[in-house]
């Protein structure tokens, strides 16, 4: 059986807590068809089995829960039908819905790198816990790409304009940030993992979801209560110059706006806007169009759009270019299709957006 994803069952007062850890820590836990298709399975046989009174998901490895999803297998098929692609990103999509649906407590430990597909997952959970080690983001334009899994939906559910800002910079935020932001549940200290699995083993669980995830979360929050966490904000401190650059109506206004942030004295105010020049504006353009276009859809219709759009990134779009640049010949070059939103040719855009 592979390894690539580890499984087990850890007895608890009245049933045993479902454990999954995504297990390729070398390459930061990024996910493959594999993995999801393993972590899926799994769900599915916990969600039916009346023992199972929660699960517990986290990462293998020191440096985080998952970097995103593996890009590079996806972007090098040269099959005509785009047959790697379509299958990772629907078999993807397919797990992003069904952790939301799950119909038990739903824990995951977002402590470390927790980017892209991995962000999707943490998004999936019923209670949400970043550390404070934690490092966010949904850096997809900067490869050319979109922020998926959900993304259009969950992001348009933080404080406007704060999610599109995340959408079109790549930002990186801490944990503190993303509780604040509604991104995340509870925030507890690095250290805490084992104890906190003790507490959920310790727990008397019922036979009610609803009640037994007010417990799970009840369990993590006693934890963070006795350990306290370190609560360090990066993103939020900025949110009013953040929101003023988004002001405007226009497209191309709110990306020039971000961009000229990369002249600002202010060490991470730059590094967002040197992230957002770097991305690709056909990226960015698209993003901001389709977030307008399912603004109120479902999480369902948003995952169906969002599988659309990628393979229309895919066939048509920057993301095989940025990640050859950034990712697999790393000469950090990306020529992206045009070099400014105001360079866009309509019947490009009419050719990525579903």
């Amino acid at each position: 059986m592979s390894d690539v994803v580890l499984f087990e069952e850890r007895k608890a007062s009245n049933g045993y807590i479902g454990r999954a850890t995504l297990n390729r820590p070398e390459k930061l836990n990024t996910l493959t068809t594999e993995m999801i298709a393993l972590l899926h399975r799994q769900f599915e046989a916990w969600a039916q089995d009346e023992a199972c009174k929660a699960v517990f998901l986290d990462g293998a490895g020191e440096k985080g829960f998952c970097a995103g999803g593996d890009v590079v297998a996806v972007t090098t098929d040269d099959s005509p039908d785009m047959a790697v692609g379509r299958t990772f990103f629907s078999t993807e999509y397919d797990l992003n819905y069904f952790m939301h649906t799950f119909p038990k407590p739903l824990l995951v430990w977002g402590g470390g790198i927790c980017m892209g597909g991995g962000f999707g997952l943490l998004q999936g959970c019923s209670t949400r816990i970043v550390s404070d080690t934690s490092r966010l983001a949904m850096p997809e334009c900067a490869i050319g790409f979109h922020p998926d899994v959900g993304g259009s939906w969950f992001l348009q559910r933080v404080s406007a304009p704060m999610g599109e800002v995340i959408a079109i910079t790549g930002v990186h935020f801490s944990g503190a940030d993303a509780v604040d932001l509604g991104l995340a549940d509870v925030l507890v200290a690095n250290d805490s993992k084992d104890a906190i699995l003790a507490a959920l083993e310790a727990t008397d669980w019922s036979d009610h979801a609803r009640a037994n995830k007010a417990f799970a979360e009840a369990a993590v929050r006693s934890v963070a209560a006795t350990t306290p966490p370190k609560a360090s904000h990066k993103l939020m401190p900025h949110r009013e110059r953040l929101a003023a650059c988004m002001a405007t109506p226009y497209f191309q206004e709110r990306f020039d706006n971000l961009v000229a942030l990369k002249d600002d004295d202010d060490p991470f105010l730059k590094r967002v806007g040197e992230g957002t020049s770097h991305g690709a504006p056909g990226s960015a353009f698209a993003v901001m169009a389709f977030f307008a276009r399912v603004k109120h859809a479902s999480l369902r219709d948003c995952l169906d759009a969002e599988l659309q759009l990628s393979l229309n990134m895919l066939e048509h779009g920057d993301f095989r270019e940025g990640v050859r640049a950034l990712l697999v010949d790393k000469d950090r070059n990306p020529q992206w299709a045009y070099k400014a939103i105001r360079e866009i040719d309509l019947d490009w855009i009419s050719k990525i957006l579903p």
